[in-house]
């Protein structure tokens, strides 16, 4: 068996993964309340008591912080810049699951590599050059376009 502690801290591998997919296929927006004075970002007056909604995919696909973004590395360096990466919520809030999170997608993950051979293919079974990239107007799931990508699995 393998500890807990394992898991969480002796997994850089699937930590890299889970980061960069985060990164690349998080379609959501954050909305937060200023509940603090006025305060200026960007040149942008935010007034007190006022909503600011903002979707991830505009740091985590801004070409400043992460050259050539829709590419899938997981060996990219960590953006140094503040909130440069909000995967998992950012500032004073944070997903309160994330430990669980983290901790599932690692077992189902390893389950499921040690278990099977994958590759993508297309509707008629052959072998795909690249990955699909994701529709950003599929807001819930962001995912391919139907009919475009097929998971083939071999035991």
């Amino acid at each position: 068996s393998i500890p807990l502690e394992a898991w969480e801290s002796e997994t850089p591998v699937l930590d890299s993964l889970i980061r960069e997919t985060l990164r690349i296929a998080q379609p959501h927006t954050a909305m937060r309340r200023n509940l603090g004075p006025d305060v200026t970002i960007d040149g942008k007056t935010i007034p007190s008591m006022a909503y600011v909604v903002y979707p991830f995919s505009d740091v985590h696909l801004n070409p400043d912080l992460y050259p050539d973004p829709w590419r899938f590395d997981p060996s990219r360096e960590e953006s140094t810049a503040p909130f440069g990466y909000v995967g998992w919520g950012g500032g004073k809030t944070h997903c309160l699951g994330q430990r669980l999170a983290r901790l599932e997608l690692k077992l189902v993950t390893s389950m499921m590599l040690l278990g099977f051979r994958y590759c993508l293919v297309d509707n008629k079974g052959e072998h795909l050059d690249a990955p699909p990239q994701p529709n950003w107007n599929d807001i819930l799931l962001c995912r391919p376009e139907q009919g475009t990508c097929f998971l083939k699995h071999e035991k």
